[in-house]
């Protein structure tokens, strides 16, 4: 429990409440919740934002270390009297970082902190605040309910980013040569944005391809993300910019590398919806898009050598979207051991996973469960016909490992809860 600074009653904080302040409210200022705000259940946000508001900072400055000695001020809009979008921002990233192990009997859905924060998102949204870490909070929040499997919730909230994104100015779109931020840690920041509201508008459609994508694909030239190395450390570095069209290169970083594999999943969404185009063209376009698939797999294959990083996440997007282009359904049965290399290739990960080898549980990503999850389906279809000890043991290390993930993301429960009712039905 945060404690009032020396000079202040244990009920009377100095300052109104954020949200008091924002709705205009009369505010009675109780530590650590307004009477108003803890009839909300506004308890968790407050702690939080009398925190920030000043009350145990008041003479800290705040600063972030990056790269070697250099320590470099955070931009102002993140100094010791935030707005309340910054207050918003820092609730949202407490809550995708924490562990939901610590409320076992809670839903995720239920939390105190989920629903404070759509609470307070809600309340910044209605004061017609249009700034980028509003966006950013929007982005972190779908991010909790994808993965968390919080429907159809998810699936609204990332509309709700791209629209926000596209209202002020934060999309492709609004990114042109004269609304360019002077501040290139600012434009670097909306491109980051962006590209997130883009990952998790295709990644919500794996499960039901033919959907259509609020977000139509990026042009070739868009611009990519800088290289994760510099903007960690918080050097510009070259003025080299990479784009979907540039050349290969070991360079770009992990998340360039992921937004590559979102744009290539994009097109493979948009080739499974299509089905206007001559056939002959159709199957040529699948076979170009698995080619592209295989080389950016191998590309960041080797860059996860050359760099020492790691490329799971991207890797399992590549090869969700080659299963989509290889569904038994839509293509010939002589493709079918492609899918099964892709199987042993997600099985080998789990097993990884499993003995410590790749990311820790706390720092799993939400994106590597759909692959596991295809695959373990991919397993459950071999050993029902041909009951081989290979093909149940791989089964048995891809559930266990969605049991494990289930700690930190409750999505990997659901699909446990999928595929046992594949098995009793016998469902293909």
């Amino acid at each position: 429990m945060l404690e009032p600074t020396s000079g202040m009653t244990s009920n009377q904080p100095v300052r109104a409440c954020v949200s008091c302040k924002i709705q205009k409210r009369r505010c009675d200022k109780t530590f650590p919740a307004c009477t108003y705000c803890t009839r909300l259940y506004w308890t968790v946000t407050d702690i939080l934002f009398f925190a920030l508001e000043g009350m145990s900072y008041a003479n800290t400055e705040v600063r972030v270390r990056r790269g070697g000695a250099t320590g470099q001020s955070l931009p102002n809009r993140y100094s010791m009297s935030p707005r309340a979008e910054t207050s918003l921002l820092l609730l949202c990233v407490r809550l995708i970082t924490q562990s939901h192990s610590a409320f076992v009997n809670v839903l995720p859905a239920q939390t105190p902190e989920y629903l404070a924060a759509k609470r307070f998102y809600a309340d910044v949204e209605a004061a017609g605040v249009n700034t980028i870490q509003v966006l950013q909070a929007a982005i972190l929040i779908a991010l909790y309910e994808l993965g968390h499997a919080i429907y159809p919730r998810a699936y609204l909230s990332i509309g709700v980013c791209v629209r926000y994104a596209i209202a002020f100015g934060f999309d492709g779109n609004g990114m042109t040569q004269g609304n360019m931020p002077y501040d290139w840690i600012e434009a670097e920041e909306r491109k980051r944005a962006w590209w997130a509201v883009l990952i998790i508008d295709r990644f919500v459609n794996l499960g039901t391809p033919t959907r259509q994508l609020v977000v139509e694909d990026p042009e070739s030239t868009t611009i990519l993300p800088m290289d994760d190395e510099a903007w960690d450390s918080g050097v510009q570095g070259s003025n080299e910019s990479f784009t979907l069209s540039s050349p290969s290169s070991l360079s770009m970083g992990r998340f360039a590398r992921f937004a590559q594999a979102t744009y290539l999943l994009g097109r493979v969404l948009r080739h499974t919806r299509d089905h206007t185009a001559d056939a002959n063209f159709h199957e040529e376009e699948a076979v170009q898009l698995r080619r592209t698939l295989h080389a950016l797999v191998n590309l960041a294959q080797v860059e996860e050598r050359v760099r020492q990083l790691e490329f799971c996440t991207q890797i399992s997007i590549c090869y969700s979207a080659l299963l989509i282009l290889g569904d038994p359904e839509t293509v010939p049965s002589s493709e079918n051991s492609i899918i099964e290399a892709i199987a042993k290739v997600a099985c080998q990960i789990a097993k990884d996973f499993l003995l410590g080898l790749i990311v820790p549980l706390e720092k799993i990503s939400p994106f590597m469960l759909h692959l596991i999850y295809h695959s373990a389906v991919i397993y459950m279809e071999i050993n029902q016909e041909t009951r081989s000890d290979e093909s149940a043991q791989a089964l048995n290390h891809l559930k266990k490992t969605l049991r494990v993930v289930e700690k930190r993301w409750k999505a990997a429960g659901v699909y446990l809860e999928i595929l046992k009712a594949r098995e009793i039905t016998h469902f293909t």
